[in-house]
């Protein structure tokens, strides 16, 4: 589970396209802000999901729960903070521009140090 956080334009689609293309999907990868999440199938399968539109919690964990910690999908949700305090297990990347380039922050958490 991957949440990427940033402002408009600041590349999280972009990265989301690095992490498709490291898992051998040749499908061309596009942003869900309207879709709210794209599948796309390479030696993982890829969710692709943009909650930017969604306010309600109860309603990204339900369009999530078919992939939410399958081993057979990476799981990628821009604008999806709000889900950091429910999840066992995530990979939070902040995107942030300065001046003329980006700025990467990166936080783990792990269920194992959970339980």
């Amino acid at each position: 589970m991957v949440i990427l956080s940033g402002q408009l334009g600041s590349g999280k689609t972009v990265l989301t396209k690095g992490i498709a293309l490291g898992i051998g999907i040749d499908e061309v990868v596009t942003s869900p802000s309207f879709a709210i999440m794209n599948l796309y199938q390479g030696s993982l399968g890829l969710c692709h999901a943009d909650f930017y539109r969604i306010g309600d919690r109860r309603e990204m964990e339900d369009l999530l729960e078919d992939y939410l910690y399958h081993e057979r999908y990476v799981t990628v949700i821009e604008w999806g903070e709000s889900l950091l305090e429910t999840l066992l297990s995530y990979l939070y990347i902040r995107i942030d521009i300065m001046d003329d380039h980006r700025v990467l922050t990166f936080e783990k958490r792990d269920s194992a140090a959970y339980t």
